[in-house]
């Protein structure tokens, strides 16, 4: 894991003002992202906390919004005095709103992680209460960081599997692709808790070892071994396989269809592939090809929102392997961190991190 070396890391802040990482124009991040004072330190809503941040993880979709690539979305809309990316992180909570729930037990000094923020990747944020989950004492904020995004993105991506299947046919087999992601390796804890089984494609002999050396279970396939589809069907073995969860698309999407039943469904979550996909496939085969996105968490009932944030909570602490970390940077040194996160053969989640002050984890940093 690459740490930095440079002593110029951000402290806490004292001087009224706070800084972040923005953008003015859409482009390579490496290229359009520069740290730099944002303002004054802003003031919560009623509803809201201010956290000071510690930490924040880069996620690919990220890099994406910052260029404005489709596979992000939307392109994000950039104000005159620029935008600050970032939706999730850690930190401790320095001021609350006056008509904060108290049901939700928050006061200043708290050790939170949160997601989503708007704007995180910066000194000071302020979100929602709600979107705010208190820490253990024992778990670090590198951990915390990233626990959340990850983890209801699996969580999203398995309820629409679920609701993938026939009524009458129990949820159990199904195709996995980039099976060595974060989110994939959540997606697989979380359905071998709940008996399943995801036939898991990698991309590589290799890959497929580390895999299995890191969360085995179930079986695990390398797409550059010329006999992988055949290895497949022998495990497959007449059974019906109804889904097939995606993060890959390009030509792998058609592979994988020729696995699925007919009136089955195809459940994409990111496009790892630079190909284009053909779905000429889809009609002949009558299946669906249903795109997700954790966007559509925030508009889920608050009673399964806060359950999703609490299997985040269980599973940083069950699972810490889960969490790895690629990398970590000072604000000041983001160009080679967001690098660093599309390094090829990169495993773990690259981080920022903004004030180690808070946290022993943070402290023992050489930045």
């Amino acid at each position: 894991m690459k740490k930095s070396t440079n002593t110029d890391a951000s402290t806490a802040i004292d001087t009224g003002s706070y800084r972040g990482i923005r953008h003015h124009l859409a482009g390579e991040p490496a290229d359009v992202l520069a740290f730099e004072t944002i303002g004054a330190i802003p003031e919560p809503g009623p509803e809201e906390v201010r956290v000071r941040v510690a930490c924040v993880p880069i996620h690919p979709g990220d890099l994406h919004m910052i260029r404005g690539s489709a596979k992000g979305g939307n392109a994000p809309t950039i104000p005159p005095e620029g935008r600050v990316p970032g939706f999730e992180g850690a930190g401790t909570i320095e001021a609350l709103g006056d008509r904060v729930d108290p049901t939700l037990g928050l006061k200043v000094g708290d050790r939170v992680a949160f997601f989503p923020a708007q704007g995180c990747w910066s000194e000071q944020v302020t979100l929602a209460a709600e979107a705010v989950v208190k820490l253990p004492e024992t778990m670090s904020f590198s951990l915390a960081a990233q626990m959340l995004i990850n983890t209801i993105t699996a969580q999203v991506v398995l309820r629409a599997a679920g609701a993938a299947f026939p009524a009458a046919q129990e949820p159990r087999l199904f195709i996995l692709t980039a099976a060595g992601s974060a989110v994939a390796r959540l997606i697989t804890t979380l359905a071998h808790e709940r008996g399943m089984q995801p036939l898991r494609l990698v991309r590589s002999r290799r890959g497929a070892e580390a895999l299995q050396k890191k969360l085995g279970g179930s079986p695990i396939f390398a797409t550059d071994d010329p006999e992988w589809k055949a290895q497949l069907a022998k495990e497959i073995n007449g059974q019906v396989v109804h889904v097939a969860i995606d993060a890959v698309a390009g030509s792998l999407l058609k592979e994988i269809a020729s696995f699925v039943a007919n009136g089955g469904a195809i459940i994409n979550y990111a496009s790892l592939s630079t190909e284009l996909s053909d779905v000429q496939w889809i009609a002949p085969h009558e299946l669906t090809l249903r795109g997700v996105s954790i966007g559509v968490w925030g508009r889920l009932p608050a009673k399964i929102r806060a359950n999703d944030q609490a299997t985040a909570l269980r599973l940083a602490k069950l699972h810490r392997e889960q969490f790895d970390i690629a990398g970590i940077y000072a604000p000041h040194e983001i160009a080679d961190a967001v690098r660093a996160v599309e390094k090829p053969g990169k495993e773990g989640t690259v981080m920022l991190v903004f004030d180690r002050s808070q946290s022993s984890d943070l402290r023992s940093l050489n930045l």
